[in-house]
């Protein structure tokens, strides 16, 4: 029990959100920790779109399966990690 807290607590340390720019480019991106369907510390989805400023024209959107509906979905929700990452252009 020990060992799983541990790993528990180091995993969800790991979960992170961060921006990088050049010029007019720039791409954010939003990674978690996921244990039995929680989205540990934060759903990473909504996290990257917070960090996409307004009247920001979108490139790509890349997001890890987070439903209930496919098996790498349940998989990834169960016991993973998922990540967004968008890239967008300002001017």
């Amino acid at each position: 029990m020990k060992k799983l807290l541990t790993i528990l607590l180091l995993t969800s340390v790991c979960s992170c959100a961060g921006i990088r720019t050049n010029g007019t480019e720039s791409t954010v991106h939003a990674e978690t920790f996921n244990l039995l369907g929680l989205q540990i510390p934060h759903d990473d989805h909504e996290k990257a779109w917070a960090m996409v400023p307004e009247g920001a024209q979108i490139r790509t959107v890349v997001s890890t399966p987070g439903d209930w509906k496919s098996i790498a979905g349940i998989l990834a929700r169960i016991f993973g990690m998922s990540g967004t990452q968008i890239s967008y252009t300002t001017h």
